[in-house]
């Protein structure tokens, strides 16, 4: 089983008393020396774009020139590249001549720097130059314009770059020495930082300083610090891989003598240029150049140690920690020397094109910044992979379509060259006809080209892909959700090659995350990792998030984590809602997921989301029609038992009426005609609504016609039914019942009313009398002792019973029908025949009600006395 790695970052150095005044003014020293950088960078960055807008409108020559010395050891300027527009019409100079007078005063370096070094020369400038070469003695004038738009374009670029490279490494080097000043590591990286800084500061020279309206104190001085502080960086880089991400053992025994070994070159060396600027001896030219071998192998040295733990590194982390430091610090480190030695090695090439030399110097500089980029999230431990995708991805990617494009556009310009000017037509309308078929015809193919060289470089993505088209294209076939995670299960780990995958999904009310088989998990909508998937939308390699200390995983989330083993979440989120992730479990190769699988199961994720969705929907639509079947069922089977047809009552004319809220009902009347000519109505309401309270319904059917036909007396039969009731029921469930038995041969009414509103029993002069309880609710207590009453039920009378359905239906003001509008209308109709009575009173309570639905089941029985 793979563990989960530990939340702990890299150990500081002892605190308090354990730590040395000399560490502790390292330390401070450190911290100063940041700030100080941050203002002198700001302070450059001022005095650049104060240079930059008087550069834009400043006249210049657009050719080169350089001083050489004549064997007599006069200093000439000579013309290097000659550019036609310098120059106002015939003569021309030519490459090599030398400059010899400027307005009919002899050249000498005093006078060039007076006119042209010391002043800076209004646009337009026209002044007169004397050449001296093969072709004898050339007069001209000197045209100084501004520089061309894209000259300056590629400038303010270049300048652009080079503050956001310093500030991306003075940023990552400030934030790492602020959040663990106590770490060694992080000290010495800080260091490394501030020398990249010194390095954009010192050796990239845009804009000439005599331009700028605004100049830095002390600017020599300064310049001089940060040249010291820039020389170091190979011997900081050589330090920092000692201790990244965690110091190696050979430290612990031989720190002080390796340390030594490493600082004592650039110490010795700035202590060598202090005493040369002293005068105290002489020039260090030679010993500058036996520095600089120094600091390349201090450089090389670097990325072998760098190299090396990456290949012995067996904690999952800390190797793609290395690899992405190794990738980014290859291509950007790696980039910006190789430039250097690109532009020592043709600088012929690159004199004959300004701009070359700036594509390539943005083209470095763009390497460059993938350095501070890498450590930034090397140091957070955290979306590791996923940076180091987007950095091979991109380099590779950007390598192959230049390479692409350079062949197709050789090829077409070698047709074009043929088809436009060989054939002469180059001014005709065929020329826009094939251009606009070429601009077509590059669309297509670099269309083409691109897939092909994305199946190229990562096959693996395509039959990745192909496989998750092929689970999510299944679910229109699949029956169930628990196939569909089956099938996917086996393509994923078929494609990923890993051990096991698991989908975690949201349970009915969105809390609780189950797995298809119903199994609890130990994940809950509201935990601090749960919500860290939500925010995060994208895959997350667990031992990623708990080593960056983002996320806190509860011990029941670390434990069901560790024990399925769980390398990599892929969170489904589907319209602003979580409905569950896939827990995808390591490789067999005890390899590391790529990052062109991250982006692609990143990609796929909703996709994936709104299949499982759909399938729940398809689910839930299967059970929802499965079980309106049941219920339509139910609802037959509970009429049934409901009287269809009222049987013949002996001097008694009886009309009932019964409405369900839903499919079922928790609503009972009966009606019952008796041998010896004696009718029994009862009417009942089970508390709650729906099927539960149908089946006891039911059951209290069947109870009280066995007991009534078995002859039992209501007082005994009631009190049966409700033993039975509370032994079968749970203690909430309960039952208000009424029973009303009519002897045509005494014209009186016997009743039991176990806890259910008051039968109304309307004279016929108009008088109105309640049957009250005799009796608590049916279910409550067991051996309950029911009462009987009678009292007279003579011709013209009426008896109304009905349920709370009836009494408390409510109108949109929230008020209440009430049993005081049902007597009144009872009163008001006790002359009409029973069916009007129903019809009448539901009539009234509907239009009571208005556009508010009746929410409860609603019953009656009205009864006459013929």
């Amino acid at each position: 089983m793979e563990p989960l790695p530990n939340t702990s970052s890299p150990a500081p150095e002892a605190s308090g008393s354990g730590v040395s005044r000399s560490t502790e003014l390292l330390r401070a020293f450190a911290g100063l020396v940041g700030l100080l950088l941050v203002v002198l960078l700001t302070a450059s960055v001022w005095q650049e774009q104060s240079g930059l807008i008087r550069v834009r409108f400043a006249g210049t020559l657009q050719g080169d020139s350089e001083w050489a010395v004549r064997p007599n050891g006069d200093s000439v300027r000579v013309l290097t590249r000659l550019v036609a527009t310098d120059f106002l019409p015939d003569p021309l100079p030519a490459v090599g001549d030398t400059l010899i007078a400027i307005s009919g005063e002899t050249l000498t370096p005093a006078l060039y720097r007076a006119l042209f070094v010391e002043r800076i020369l209004p646009s337009d400038t026209t002044i007169a130059l004397t050449y001296r070469g093969a072709r004898g003695t050339v007069e001209t004038m000197g045209h100084f314009r501004p520089d061309p738009a894209p000259t300056f374009f590629m400038t303010v670029v270049i300048d652009a770059l080079r503050f956001l490279i310093a500030f991306a490494f003075l940023g990552v080097g400030l934030w790492a020495f602020f959040a663990q000043p106590n770490s060694q590591q992080v000290r010495v990286f800080a260091w490394f930082c501030f020398a990249m800084v010194a390095i954009m500061l010192t050796t990239v020279n845009v804009v000439d300083p005599r331009f700028a309206t605004f100049q830095i104190p002390f600017r020599d001085t300064v310049e001089a610090i940060l040249g010291g502080l820039a020389i170091g960086s190979a011997t900081f880089w050589a330090h920092l891989q000692l201790l990244f991400p965690k110091p190696l053992e050979v430290c612990a025994r031989y720190g002080r003598w390796l340390i030594t070994l490493i600082y004592t070159p650039w110490v010795g060396f700035g202590v060598l240029t202090v005493l040369s600027s002293l005068n105290i001896i002489g020039e260090t030219d030679s010993i500058a150049g036996v520095f600089g071998l120094v600091q390349v192998a201090l450089l090389l040295i670097g990325f072998v140690i760098l190299g090396w733990r990456y290949r012995k590194s067996v904690d999952r982390v800390e190797s793609r920690q290395l690899r992405l430091v190794l990738l980014g610090t290859g291509l950007g480190i790696g980039g910006f020397v190789g430039l250097i030695f690109i532009t020592n090695l043709a600088q012929d090439w690159l004199r004959d094109d300004p701009m070359r030399l700036m594509l390539m110097i943005v083209v470095g500089f763009l390497f460059l910044l993938l350095t501070p980029i890498s450590f930034a999230y090397a140091f957070t431990r955290y979306r590791l992979l996923e940076v180091q995708g987007k950095l091979k991805r991109g380099t590779r990617y950007v390598i192959a379509i230049v390479a692409a494009f350079l062949a197709l556009f050789g090829v077409m310009y070698a047709v074009g060259q043929y088809t436009l000017f060989g054939s002469g037509i180059s001014d005709s309308p065929w020329a826009m006809l094939l251009v606009m078929l070429f601009a077509l015809g590059v669309g297509r193919i670099s269309n083409r080209l691109s897939k092909i060289l994305e199946q190229q470089f990562f096959p693996e993505r395509k039959q990745l892909r192909e496989r998750l088209e092929g689970a999510i294209e299944r679910t229109a076939s699949i029956g169930d959700s628990g196939s569909f995670w089956d099938d996917l299960g086996t393509r994923l780990q078929q494609s990923l090659r890993i051990q096991t995958v698991q989908p975690v999904l949201a349970g009915e009310n969105g809390g609780q995350f189950l797995l298809p088989s119903r199994e609890h998990t130990p994940f809950v909508l509201n935990s601090d990792f749960m919500a860290r998937l939500s925010r995060e939308r994208r895959p997350i390699l667990v031992d990623e998030l708990v080593a960056s200390g983002r996320s806190v995983l509860s011990d029941d989330e670390h434990r069901w984590l560790s024990g399925n083993n769980v390398a990599l979440v892929l969170p489904l989120i589907t319209q602003q809602r979580m409905s569950g992730f896939l827990a995808l479990g390591f490789k067999n190769e005890e390899e590391d997921y790529a990052p062109e699988e991250l982006t692609l199961l990143g990609n796929w994720a909703p996709q994936l989301a709104m299949a499982s969705e759909n399938m729940r929907l398809i689910e839930e639509n299967v059970e929802k029609r499965r079980l309106e079947e049941q219920m339509q069922m139910a609802r037959r089977i509970q009429e049934g038992f409901l009287p269809r047809e009222l049987p013949m009552t002996i001097g008694l004319e009886v009309a009932t009426h019964s409405r369900f809220s839903l499919e079922v009902a928790g609503d009972y009347f009966d009606v019952l005609t008796l041998p010896d000519g004696e009718t029994v109505t009862a009417i009942a309401d089970v508390s709650g609504k729906g099927a539960g309270a149908a089946l006891l319904m039911a059951n209290l059917q069947a109870s009280l016609r066995t007991a009534v036909e078995a002859g039992i007396p209501l007082t005994r039969a009631v009190a049966q039914v409700n033993n039975l009731i509370f032994r079968n029921t749970p203690p909430e469930q309960y039952i208000t019942f009424v029973v009303v038995s009519f002897d045509p041969r005494t014209s009186q009414l016997r009743y039991v009313n176990a806890g259910h509103n008051p039968p109304l029993l309307v004279r016929k002069d108009g008088a109105v009398e309640e049957l009250p309880a005799t009796g608590l609710i049916i279910g409550a207590l067991p051996n309950m002792i029911y009462e009987e009453c009678s009292t007279p039920f003579l011709p013209g009378d009426l008896l109304v019973m009905y349920t709370d359905g009836i009494s408390e239906a409510m109108n949109d003001a929230e008020e209440e029908y009430g049993e005081a509008r049902l007597t009144g209308l009872a009163r008001q109709l006790r002359d009409q025949s029973p069916a009007r009575i129903v019809a009448a009173m539901e009539d009234d309570v509907e239009r009571f009600c208005g556009r508010i639905p009746m929410e409860d089941d609603s019953t009656m029985v009205v009864v006459k006395r013929m």
